[in-house]
């Protein structure tokens, strides 16, 4: 329960700036989502956390936390290289990416400013996301909540008082969101290392090895997380392409899109919260060597998960427009979400069977499976049938979101059939 309700804070912070920049009108809206998707995308590089939850979780069913220790270090000076590298990437890079966008100059100047001022904290978000998957690794799913709590709260205040200028702060609009999710972000960071160093864990970090060159480490990290990278890289690069489609269709589509979006993360957190904990049940079972348990534990966070996301659908079905409403006081937006929830509560089930038997896979060590799978459901469905339905047949962004679903049920019966073909018990690390 402790990983659902970090994956429910996490998406907090989303679902927070958007209700309140929300209030701004539909061109920071759709600027918040512009410039918060490119820069998402840009994160697939955070995948490095795949490989280190793994190879943590092996070491520690195995109770070997001298190793475990050592793969802390080393994934903690990469995330720091990491996300050094993301600042620049965004600043340099950001503007050629919206000058060729085509989508309107005053949508895009705002998503610049917001994505560059993110991206200042990326070094601490590498750090907070990376090292998080080491402490739930090592099953301890309390701390990241915590963490994730507290980093919330703090996006919290500091949107109330950056956007809108109170708390004798200066009303900076989408600007202060950003502001506000940089320093959020940078004491999630700080927070993690210190308990990663300090706190009781098996995977302690000890300062004096984080830049220890392990260079048969490295490669097995990058063995395990580039496909996970790419797979997210895939994804998000998928739905950044789909977003300048629908950017086309002008900025109260955009901002329709994006709200619907932040409303429907409040129903796969569950999923995604099962997903860890299927993770770390496959990763720690298999490492004691119980496949037979951790194939059964896996099942039964299916059970749960999906459960509570077919929930979640039938109430996107019961009330569209008071959910959408929460993001939004612009009547044309709230009209546009309301029909795209419905739209995304068929897709919920499918959502979740996908997040959790992906998560058991990653757990177990298999992280190319969910890259092909991720790669033919985004851009052999997704891609294409958005791009032909919207720029080629000139259809509304419904479409969009009914290849978005199409994609879901594609993706949820691959990964069954991989789970349950049961290769991943065999795997060696």
């Amino acid at each position: 329960m402790p990983a659902i309700g970090e994956m429910v804070l996490h998406m907090g912070v989303w679902a927070v700036d958007t209700a309140m920049v929300g209030r701004l009108g539909a061109v920071p809206l759709s600027a918040a989502g512009l410039g918060g998707q490119l820069y998402w995308t840009l994160t697939f590089v955070f995948a490095l956390g795949t490989g280190a939850f793994a190879l943590v979780a092996r070491h520690t069913g195995a109770g070997e936390p001298h190793r475990a220790r050592e793969v802390t270090a080393t994934s903690i000076g990469l995330a720091a290289l990491l996300g050094l590298g993301l600042t620049v990437t965004v600043w340099t890079i950001g503007p050629v990416v919206f000058r060729i966008s085509g989508i309107d100059p005053a949508v895009t100047a705002s998503a610049l400013v917001y994505m560059r001022i993110t991206s200042l904290a990326a070094t601490m978000l590498s750090i907070h996301w990376i090292g998080n998957s080491i402490i739930r690794a090592t099953g301890n799913t309390r701390v990241p909540l915590l963490i994730t709590l507290l980093v919330n709260g703090l996006n919290l205040v500091g949107d109330y008082a950056l956007i809108f200028g109170r708390l004798g702060c200066p009303a900076l609009g989408l600007a202060g969101a950003a502001w506000a999710s940089a320093a959020a972000q940078a004491v999630g960071g700080l927070l993690t290392m210190a308990f990663l160093a300090w706190g009781p864990t098996a995977a302690r970090l000890r300062w004096r090895e984080v830049f220890r060159w392990r260079g048969a480490l490295v490669r097995q990290l990058a063995r395990l997380s580039a496909p996970a990278g790419l797979e997210t890289l895939l994804m998000d690069g998928a739905r950044a392409l789909n977003l300048f489609v629908i950017g086309g269709l002008g900025a109260v589509a955009v901002a329709g899109h994006q709200v619907t979006s932040v409303a429907e993360s409040l129903s796969f957190m569950p999923g995604y919260g099962f997903a860890t904990a299927a993770g770390i049940i496959v990763g720690q079972q298999l490492g004691a060597g119980r496949p037979r348990e951790a194939r059964d534990g896996a099942g039964a966070a299916w059970r749960m998960g999906a459960g509570f996301m077919t929930l979640a659908g039938v109430a996107f079905l019961a009330a569209p427009a008071a959910l959408v409403g929460v993001f939004t006081s612009d009547p044309e937006v709230v009209r546009a979400a309301a029909r795209l929830i419905m739209i995304a509560a068929v897709a919920q089930p499918f959502i979740g069977t996908t997040e959790i038997y992906t998560g058991a896979l990653r757990g177990a060590g298999d992280t190319r499976s969910p890259l092909l799978i991720t790669a033919i459901g985004a851009w052999g469905v997704r891609v294409p049938v958005t791009v032909v339905a919207i720029r080629v047949l000139g259809m509304p962004i419904a479409a969009a979101w009914w290849a978005m679903v199409t994609e879901w049920v594609v993706r949820s019966v691959l990964v069954t059939m991989v789970f349950r073909r049961g290769r991943w018990q065999q795997l060696k690390l």
